[in-house]
């Protein structure tokens, strides 16, 4: 999307969001757009809607720039044009804070809505069950483990190497079905939906 700025004859101009919007030769969406992005900072905006069109065109020209710079749009030019518009260090620091401020906050917001999403699908496990399964999943296997000595002495007594690697093997096997068990008990598998 190429976006060119005609010549400002003053810097009161104040337009609609609209006639900003023709201006720019972008549809009025792309405006607001803008402004819920935070490529246009309040300043820019008065009250009643309004656009201050020489702050805007400053702060489209600096945050549309950090866009491209940043590699997240290709396709978007700078603001270039005849209109002069001064902007110094500092605004260029303070829009740099507030557009990594801003990507921060959606990214957080995005986290929280998948969270959510999950929570409502039934995806997600309080942590106080889940380690109260784990605890009591770890229990079983030691008290499993601790009965099984007493079985399994008698039955390697007098047995090769390889012959008591396999009755333990088994004893293993069977101390971790019973923690699978018991997880399995506690979370039930959830039917899958179907496409």
């Amino acid at each position: 999307m190429l976006i060119r700025i005609v010549n400002c004859e003053t810097v009161n101009l104040f337009l609609s969001k609209t006639a900003y919007a023709e201006r720019l030769g972008v549809q009025p969406s792309a405006v607001s757009n803008y402004i819920a992005r935070g490529h246009l900072s309040p300043r820019a905006i008065r009250a009643d809607g309004m656009i201050n069109v020489a702050l805007a065109d400053a702060d489209l020209s600096v945050s549309l720039d950090l866009v491209k710079s940043a590699g997240r749009g290709a396709e978007t030019e700078a603001i270039a044009g005849p209109t002069a518009v001064v902007v110094d260090s500092e605004h260029l620091e303070l829009s740099r804070s507030l557009l990594r401020a801003r990507t921060a906050a959606a990214q957080a917001a995005a986290t929280r809505a998948q969270i959510e999403l999950a929570t409502l699908r039934g995806d997600t496990l309080a942590r106080a069950e889940l380690e109260e399964a784990a605890f009591a999943a770890g229990q079983m296997v030691r008290e499993a483990m601790e009965m099984r000595r007493g079985p399994l002495a008698a039955r390697i007594v007098g047995l090769d190497v390889g012959a008591i690697v396999a009755v333990l093997a088994e004893a293993d096997e069977a101390c971790l079905t019973l923690a699978a068990d018991e997880i399995e008990r506690r979370f039930p598998p959830q039917a899958k939906p179907e496409d």
